[in-house]
């Protein structure tokens, strides 16, 4: 074998060399990211747990009731209890959205299971009437997630 040969067939083995470390850093990136997504979403899952925590417990659960049914009926002192469930909730949404939107989750299955919860938690008429008194602390993306795309008129 001359000396060039040699040379080629070092070329080559070097070439299959990087082509097998890029497969492998592939593997790898692949599986990792994986990973991420999968520690993202029990992240996500734990924020929604420790958001519905305050849910369970009366007197919270009564006032949450109380208040989707009719915002009105809620006394001062419960008013406040429902502003501070509400706000943890909607909280709680942006950040499923904004995990949504880093695509550290899934978008099927956060539509097909958080999606639906939040729209029903804020579709009740008194969260629907809590959410205009708040607006401004909706902003669009929230607000077509919860209830399709704004109006023209930037209202429903």
């Amino acid at each position: 074998m001359t000396l060039e040969a040699i040379g080629v067939l070092a070329e080559v083995v070097g070439a299959i060399g990087v082509i097998a470390s890029l497969v492998y850093l592939a593997i790898q990136i692949r599986s990792n990211t994986k990973q991420l997504r999968f520690e993202a979403s029990q992240t996500v899952a734990e924020s929604i747990d420790r958001a519905f925590d305050p849910l369970y417990v009366e007197p919270n659960a009564l006032i949450l009731t109380k208040g989707g049914a009719d915002l009105d009926s809620l006394n001062e002192t419960e008013r406040t209890v429902y502003n501070g469930l509400m706000g943890r909730q909607l909280h709680n949404f942006y950040r499923v959205v904004e995990a949504q939107k880093l695509d550290m989750i899934d978008k099927s299955a956060t539509q097909a299971m958080y999606y639906k919860v939040y729209a029903d938690i804020f579709g009740s008429p008194g969260a629907s009437k809590w959410l205009a008194e708040n607006k401004h602390m909706v902003d669009a993306e929230i607000h077509e997630a919860l209830n399709g795309p704004r109006t023209e008129s930037g209202s429903d």
